[in-house]
């Protein structure tokens, strides 16, 4: 029996490092950080305008998202994930209860019900709840996560026509903040497919972009981009970038099918271009946008229709509406941004404060002396760490959520067919000690 111990310890002795060290590089990936901020959102297709003569001082004027999803991830830690099939902003979806809200502070009354705000939408919290949210209307679907480390929103919507515009086929689009090895990670992808506008003159098989913001707590970086896919004005295959539209052959014919892009996108008042990137980061901190597709229309393109129409129903339209708005429909537009701060301390002398005078009220435990005649909540700069003692950043650590499955597996796999050897190997150093000095057991 001893023997048999023996050879059992041994293996273990063997395999318990190697678990201590693939869980210690594991456990590795997550970073201690005394604070973060993360934020990602995504739309598969955006459409806006802008009117200055309907005299509302906000910009856009409105704006409707199909496919939207939205994430933010701070220290405390606070999170927040959204996913909507069809999302009108943050704006007009808080409209009735701000309004109802109003309402009974200039009345007085209080509603018999709360006004339910804008439903179409998965929404998640951390830490207040819910922690998961998911919502399905037949091929169309929505979540959201929330959690301490964590946020995530998703939304696909099969396909839709907008009157007197086009059509959309499969719309997608995903945002998440949150750790990996490398730090904090914000990530963001939204996709239009089969888009087919203005009566066919401009169609586009896919339109997808790809957002990632990074920071390890010293150094933030971006990346992404927005891919056009199968592109076409007026029958001519095209490509798009920032500087608009260019025909794709550039055989004879090229000059020739140019000039025929050119005039319908004129003759229509419509511009298209790809948005660039817009990146700021500083330092630790960093952040992308991208438009995706930009597809504009002026109101002067109604012009024609609203010619076409009887004398008596131009002058009423006329009479009331300004054409004066420019719509914008924005294909696969995404944002990132992360941010973090890595754990630090550092010690700072305290100095000699020399008892207090009558004005003056020592500082708490744990809190900064304050100069007389200031109040508790507004330190004055260079306020921190007159308190005495070392000051140290609080320390929010990303929590560790387990070996992945295949490293399981794998390591079960290796340690079955290692026992065999391992066991040969401890009976031959049972073996030589026995012919050493005799067997230390005295027996099996």
């Amino acid at each position: 029996m001893r023997r048999k111990a023996f050879r059992i310890g041994f293996v273990v002795a063997v395999w318990v490092p190697t678990i201590v060290i693939v869980g210690g590089l594991a456990r590795g990936g997550a970073a201690d950080f005394s604070g973060f901020e993360m934020a990602s959102k995504a739309t598969a297709a955006l459409f806006t305008f802008d009117s200055p003569s309907l005299g509302i001082p906000a910009k856009p004027t409105g704006e409707l998202n199909f496919g939207y999803s939205e994430t933010s991830l701070r220290s405390g830690p606070s999170a927040y994930g959204l996913g909507s099939i069809l999302w009108p902003g943050q704006v007009a979806a808080a409209v009735p209860s701000f309004l109802q809200a109003d309402i009974e502070r200039q009345s007085g009354q209080k509603f018999p019900v709360n006004i339910p705000n804008y439903p179409v939408r998965a929404e998640s919290f951390h830490p207040q709840g819910p922690a998961t949210t998911s919502t399905d209307f037949g091929t169309m679907h929505m979540s959201s996560t929330a959690k301490e480390t964590a946020a995530e929103g998703t939304s696909y919507v099969n396909r839709f026509a907008f009157p007197g515009i086009g059509l959309i086929g499969n719309q997608t689009s995903m945002s998440s903040s949150g750790f990996d090895s490398q730090g904090a990670v914000s990530m963001a992808e939204a996709a239009a497919n089969d888009v087919s506008l203005f009566g066919g003159m401009v169609k586009i098989g896919s339109v997808v972009t790809r957002l990632t913001a990074r920071s390890d707590g010293v150094k933030a970086t971006v990346a992404g981009t927005t891919e056009v896919g199968r592109a076409e004005v007026a029958g001519n295959a095209v490509v798009i970038d920032a500087t608009g539209v260019h025909v794709a052959d550039q055989g004879i014919d090229a000059v020739a099918a140019q000039q025929a892009v050119n005039q319908a996108l004129a003759s229509t008042g419509i511009s298209i271009e790809l948005g660039t990137a817009i990146d700021t980061i500083q330092g630790p901190q960093g952040s992308r946008a991208l438009g995706g597709l930009l597809i504009r229309a002026k109101s002067s393109a109604l012009e024609p229709l609203v010619a076409a129409l009887p004398p008596d129903l131009q002058s009423q339209i006329r009479g009331q509406l300004t054409l004066d708005q420019e719509f914008t429909i924005q294909l696969a537009p995404a944002a990132v941004t992360a941010g973090a701060a890595k754990n630090i301390e550092f010690p700072v002398d305290a100095p000699d404060l020399g008892g207090t005078t009558g004005d003056e009220t020592p500082a708490a435990v744990g809190e900064p002396a304050l100069p007389s005649g200031t109040s508790g909540g507004s330190a004055p700069s260079g306020a921190v760490g007159q308190g005495g003692g070392p000051v140290v950043v609080q320390q929010v650590s990303t929590t560790f959520e387990g070996v992945p499955v295949w490293l399981v597996v794998l390591l079960m796999i290796a340690a079955f067919v290692s026992s065999r050897p391992l066991m040969a190997l401890a009976d031959r150093l049972l073996s030589a000690r026995a012919g050493a000095g005799g067997c230390p057991n005295g027996g099996d």
